[in-house]
């Protein structure tokens, strides 16, 4: 049974993987196609971050996107893998919360430029349910990492 209900958690955990390293892959390169400058003034429209950073941030946020998705498909490094995706939907969830609660009309640049202002239709879809995935991949890496710890220390 044990067997059973580990082979489950790996499949789960393989499938989030990549479900998630789609989502990040596909935002970058939609972000990428609407122009860098795009994505940044979409980033501003947030009043967040102070001006003079939105650039820098924009560039490094497609980048982290990026990175992070090949190491998902790749599987490098899952638990520290897990905890970054983990906190990059959880910003992402209170920027677009955030901008919710301020009445922003604003788009929210999840994949690009749009021309819809951000929505709780966007918060649960785009990041809820991206965060959720992540936080069980962050569980199910966190537990095979201290399966592996307990093993090799038992040998």
């Amino acid at each position: 049974m044990e067997k059973t209900s580990r082979k489950f958690q790996d499949i789960i955990r393989v499938a989030f993987r990549i479900v998630l390293g789609a989502i990040l892959l596909y935002a970058a390169i939609m972000k990428w196609k609407s122009g860098v400058h795009e994505f940044a003034e979409s980033m501003a429209n947030f009043r967040i971050l102070p001006p003079s950073l939105v650039p820098i941030f924009s560039i490094a946020l497609l980048g982290l996107e990026m990175v992070l998705a090949a190491f998902l498909f790749l599987g490098f490094w899952p638990k520290e893998i897990a905890w970054l995706t983990t906190l990059l939907f959880f910003l992402f969830s209170a920027a677009i919360g955030s901008a919710l609660l301020r009445d922003l009309k604003i788009d929210c640049g999840c994949f690009g430029a749009q021309e819809n202002p951000a929505t709780v239709r966007d918060l649960i879809f785009h990041d809820l349910i991206p965060l959720s995935m992540s936080i069980v991949l962050l569980i199910l890496s966190n537990k095979i990492h201290s399966q592996r710890l307990a093993k090799n220390i038992s040998s």
